[in-house]
């Protein structure tokens, strides 16, 4: 008996193993990555096996020659006459050949967790170990210029000179305590891709109080300074609403000025 759609998609969650994606071969899907915010890039499918969909660079050819390597993307598709968006992992070849790697848990949702928001500032990082031995470790830091590109209550993403790689634990110094967040916070790389400039878009996890165990052994979180860990759930919440609210009314100034003008 074919499955129904509603059979396949228990509550939030899809289980993959009972979609048969072999229709999108030839069909259009659409990509949103934090590379190109906001954009939506189109391309068929040209050969899948399991979760892999191998992709034609499409009509933005342009961009899918400019796409990072091992990046987290949404992948918009339909399916049997709904639209879901999944989460997946872009993978590109050196010959800009690009493959789609759907997760083994695909997850259905139609807008990001956390509203993000454009912003431009000053920021600086340093890059920690996520087994902290030596007491004194915060006084031999080596702090990064950077700057920043959007920032959510979840995460930012940033500006940076060089590589880092997807896990690595930093310590950012963020100036944006008027919306809830502390001076100094613990974040984790997601993923980092490189510009045109030579410079690396990174986007960053913010580790809250309550997932700190996840990241850390006791030890190190004992030697970490309690100002990194001040951030919990509800300054989260907090931040949150701060952002909306900022952008809401950044929003009706633009207007009113255009209505004057």
């Amino acid at each position: 008996m074919v499955k129904t759609i509603e059979k396949e998609i228990s509550g939030n969650r899809i289980d993959s193993n009972m979609l048969d994606l072999s229709y999108l071969v030839g069909r259009e899907i659409f990509i949103l990555c934090d590379q190109f915010t906001g954009k939506k890039l189109s391309s068929k499918v040209i050969m899948i096996n399991e979760k892999r969909l191998s992709l034609d660079r499409g009509m933005n050819s342009d961009f899918f020659d400019q796409l990072g390597d091992n990046q987290d993307v949404t992948v918009f598709i339909k399916y049997k006459g709904q639209e879901i968006s999944v989460g997946a992992n872009l993978k590109r070849a050196l010959n800009g050949q690009c493959t789609i790697i759907l997760d083994n848990n695909i997850i259905p949702f139609t807008r990001r967790k956390y509203q993000r928001f454009t912003m431009s500032d000053d920021a600086k990082l340093a890059v920690i170990s996520s087994s902290i031995t030596d007491p004194k470790f915060t006084a031999k830091l080596s702090w990064k210029e950077s700057s920043i590109i959007n920032v959510s209550c979840g995460g930012v993403m940033l500006s940076v000179s060089s590589l880092l790689m997807k896990g690595t634990k930093v310590f950012l110094n963020l100036p944006l305590q008027n919306f809830s967040l502390p001076k100094l916070i613990l974040a984790q790389v997601v993923h980092c891709y490189q510009e045109k400039n030579n410079r690396f878009s990174v986007g960053m996890e913010f580790i809250i109080n309550e997932e700190k165990k996840n990241h850390f052994n006791q030890q190190s979180l004992e030697l970490l300074p309690a100002a990194v860990l001040k951030f919990n759930k509800t300054k989260r919440s907090e931040m949150n609403e701060k952002l909306v609210s900022w952008m809401k009314n950044r929003d009706d100034l633009s207007e009113g000025v255009t209505d004057e003008s």
